[in-house]
């Protein structure tokens, strides 16, 4: 890099914000920066659901951002355990409802649209997972979830690579 002229990147997670690039090794690690500029300030992007965001109208006129899907689980009235992490966040259809499936290491959450928010609708520990099976190759593929407990849950998403990601965390369970 010469001159003023820096790269210019934005982390998201623990170091969310602005950053240049100080240093670019050989290696390809690079060595970054906070970006001290005033027009940083200015592009910083708000974290993944804003109160302008698509999904606000999902949080129940709640105010302040949400930064996390940890966050946005908790307005929706999800308590996640002390050692639970989310593994995957996806819009899907369940059983032919609409929602959002939300994977952890312990369960899969199904939430629903309630009257002014999603709500909680059903929650399946890993641990009672006897099998996943991926049916329909063509324009509708969708996963079978069977647990010893329940009846089979069907798991459909507009989104393949979605799926796929699914279908990989329920069967490492």
């Amino acid at each position: 890099m010469t001159g003023d002229r820096r790269e210019r990147v934005h982390l998201t997670g623990d170091r969310d914000g602005a950053y240049v690039v100080a240093e670019a090794r050989a290696d390809g690690s690079l060595v970054l920066i906070p970006d001290a500029s005033p027009s940083a300030h200015r592009r910083a992007r708000p974290g993944w659901v804003d109160e302008r965001g698509p999904l606000a109208r999902l949080l129940g006129g709640r105010t302040e951002p949400v930064r996390t899907t940890q966050e946005a689980l908790g307005a929706w009235g999800v308590e996640l355990l002390d050692d639970e992490t989310v593994v995957e966040f996806v819009m899907a259809d369940v059983d032919e409802r609409h929602g959002f499936v939300a994977l952890t290491n312990r369960r899969f959450i199904f939430l629903v649209r309630g009257r002014t928010t999603l709500e909680p609708h059903d929650a399946h520990p890993l641990d009672q997972i006897t099998s996943v099976e991926r049916i329909g190759r063509g324009r509708k593929p969708r996963l079978v979830v069977r647990s010893t407990d329940r009846p089979p849950v069907v798991i459909e998403s507009p989104d393949r690579s979605q799926l796929e990601r699914l279908s990989a965390g329920l069967m490492a369970r």
